[in-house]
């Protein structure tokens, strides 16, 4: 069986990292990098057998039961003919008179058609297809019983059934919303890059609603967290949202760059400073940076992961053994920096 999983563009290897770990085996997969999609084969018995698996899942967003594999032109005429090939025989086995359907695109590449044309395409074979065969479909566009999604990628068509309700980004455990959260996927993925083991402490310089950390309790259950942000309102919020996750914590208020952490107090420093909003010139930005950047290394005992969109804040990390990882967040290009600590 083979899943079309969404994820934040230039984490589509966590995607597959994560669905090994939870498998404990190898699993087929294929995926461009910064494409943001990732083609996982389960081998699972049944969609609800996958939807099953998916659902613990941290590094996706959407999922898709696959029906369709294809090539598509950059013409009108291309979508047509592509569109033409595709085989929706498997639609007879969800899809009822009782069924209510809806048509999802999205679109990436250039081409003579956008992603409302491609919808629309896809929609008249759907139910022509349907209709052949004595189904007519009820179409819902507000809360369907069941989404079909059409991705074109350049010249890849991808056609298959939701699995996804609703986004996973979205996290039950959030009871207060902080106006500046991190998404929870890339949260997830950055604790993975630190790869904390049982008994190991974690701390965010910077917890504003603290999704790190919770995300942290989530799958790593014997992890500790430590939260500090000099917003005493977020500290709180950071409180009921790691209440909610179940979690094992400490929340301080206070300001990360005064230095009053112990040095290597934390096996583990991850954190997304904020920038930008309340920073007038960029002399006190770069301040900031600094002086953050130097408690984090001084508090981790094993490594210090850090998130921005400003990469150009970060130059005093070029003397020490860092990796950088860019993602793409709601357009805008964001760095990873991941420091290893010497043993």
């Amino acid at each position: 069986m083979s899943i079309l999983a969404t994820t934040v563009p230039g984490l589509e290897d966590y995607v597959v990292k994560e669905a090994e770990k939870r498998r404990g085996s190898s699993i087929g997969h294929s995926y461009e990098k910064m494409s943001g999609r990732v083609i996982l084969e389960l081998g699972a018995s049944s969609m609800a057998a996958a939807k099953s698996f998916l659902a613990t899942m941290r590094t996706i967003e959407n999922a898709y039961y696959l029906l369709h594999r294809g090539k598509v032109g950059p013409r009108l005429s291309d979508l047509a003919t592509a569109i033409s090939g595709v085989d929706l025989s498997e639609l007879m086995g969800i899809v009822t008179p009782e069924t209510s359907i809806a048509i999802e695109a999205l679109r990436t590449g250039n081409h003579e058609y956008t992603s409302t044309i491609v919808a629309s395409h896809v929609g008249d074979a759907v139910i022509s297809f349907l209709e052949e065969r004595g189904v007519r479909p009820l179409v819902n566009l507000s809360n369907p019983d069941v989404v079909i999604g059409v991705h074109v990628m350049g010249d890849q068509l991808l056609l298959g059934v939701k699995l996804t309700r609703s986004t996973m980004r979205d996290r039950d455990y959030r009871v207060a919303s902080h106006p500046a959260s991190l998404n929870p996927v890339i949260a997830f993925a950055m604790i993975m890059m630190a790869d904390p083991g049982d008994g190991e402490t974690i701390c965010d310089l910077t917890c504003g609603g603290g999704t790190i950390p919770a995300e942290a309790m989530h799958y790593w259950a014997r992890v500790r967290a430590i939260c500090i942000d000099i917003n005493l309102n977020y500290c709180l919020m950071a409180r009921d949202n790691l209440n909610s996750a179940g979690s094992d914590f400490d929340v301080v208020s206070g300001d990360s760059t005064m230095g009053f952490m112990r040095s290597l107090s934390c096996d583990h420093v991850i954190f997304n400073p904020p920038y930008g909003i309340r920073m007038r010139t960029m002399t006190p930005i770069r301040t900031f940076y600094n002086e953050l950047i130097a408690a984090a290394i001084d508090s981790a005992r094993r490594s210090v992961v850090m998130i921005t969109a400003r990469r150009g804040l970060v130059a005093g990390l070029r003397d020490l053994d860092v990796a950088e990882r860019r993602i793409e967040q709601g357009g805008m290009y964001s760095s990873i920096f991941v420091i290893r600590k010497k043993k």
